[in-house]
């Protein structure tokens, strides 16, 4: 299987300027090989898996063309339903599904990531794009992007128990090997996040309390008939493709890969663009509602773009 490299993205945005363009690309702890605890940022990268090799090229040739460039390397991003549908279950949704049936369920006890709630991921994005357009220096940032917590599988879930009141009996604590997934899948991709922390001043928020938020928003949701009519008409809005405030849609590149409006993860802020704020604007709004919107990170970009 190829790498995926955002190259076409990346060339396009040349074409307003270096000076003029910030890049943020969303890569992915799984650039870490997974042998050890909190991976900082000077780490040696290696991928075990095709996903970390793909980030691992899209930061190495963003690096060599972009003057301006954010790359965040994210963990697990976890966070209230979203309003565009998307295909599989988020992992918090997933647990409370599962675990609410009242029958045993497996869960690794022996693999390690940072999950990081949304809303966090959205404050470091904006800070970023914030700071370069008030201070109009060059921008070339790494950071780390998860929360504070190293947690397993089975910690996770045992966090879904305790907000829900789950009896933690049902959780079964078994290894990674258990389960043959046809793809390798690093054991320990934790990571230090005090650059990140230092750089922005931005202190994500514990495993636990993200998942207090995540599912108290959509309780929230079906009680509050303000807030579930507002949900129900962006949700409307999106599945008939109207865009208000230039809001992008998942799309089938014509390579045949249903590519992310993020484009593997990328997209740009132009200084002579407006959509992409006002985009990430609507985003903010809909999040002060506790609901995540991801494809509305990404526009500006041409139609017939392809991903290879």
């Amino acid at each position: 299987m190829a790498t995926n490299v955002p190259s076409s993205l990346v060339n396009w945005s040349l074409g307003f300027g270096n000076d003029k363009t910030l890049l943020i690309h969303l890569s992915t702890d799984q650039v870490y090989e997974g042998v050890k605890s909190f991976y900082k940022e000077e780490d040696e990268t290696l991928p075990v898996n095709m996903y970390g090799k793909s980030k691992v090229a899209a930061e190495k040739f963003i690096t060599e063309k972009c003057s301006n460039y954010a790359i965040l390397r994210s963990s697990i991003i976890y966070g209230p339903q979203t309003i565009s549908p998307v295909e599989k279950s988020l992992p918090v949704q997933w647990m409370n599904s599962v675990l609410s049936q009242g029958q045993q369920v497996d869960f690794f006890n022996d693999e390690y990531r940072c999950p990081v709630y949304v809303k966090d991921m959205v404050d470091v994005i904006l800070s970023l794009i914030k700071s370069w357009l008030s201070d109009g220096k060059k921008v070339q940032v790494l950071l780390n992007v998860g929360g504070p917590d190293r947690v397993s599988r089975l910690q996770m879930a045992e966090s879904v128990a305790e907000v829900r009141g789950y009896s933690k009996s049902i959780i079964k604590s078994v290894p990674a090997s258990s389960v043959n997934r046809g793809v390798a899948s690093p054991p320990d991709i934790s990571m230090d996040i005090t650059r990140l922390t230092q750089t922005l001043g931005i202190q994500p928020i514990t495993f636990l309390d993200g998942v207090r938020a995540t599912l108290g928003a959509e309780a929230r949701c079906l009680t509050d008939p303000v807030l579930c009519e507002r949900y129900f008409i962006l949700q409307s809005r999106v599945a008939r493709g109207q865009r208000r405030t230039q809001m992008p849609r998942r799309s089938a590149c014509p390579c045949g890969h249903l590519c992310e409006a993020a484009h593997g993860g990328s997209f740009i802020v132009n200084t002579e663009q407006q959509a992409p704020l006002d985009a990430l604007s609507t985003a903010l709004h809909y999040l002060d509602l506790d609901y995540w919107a991801p494809t509305l990170f990404v526009s500006g970009f041409p139609p017939g773009l392809r991903c290879c």
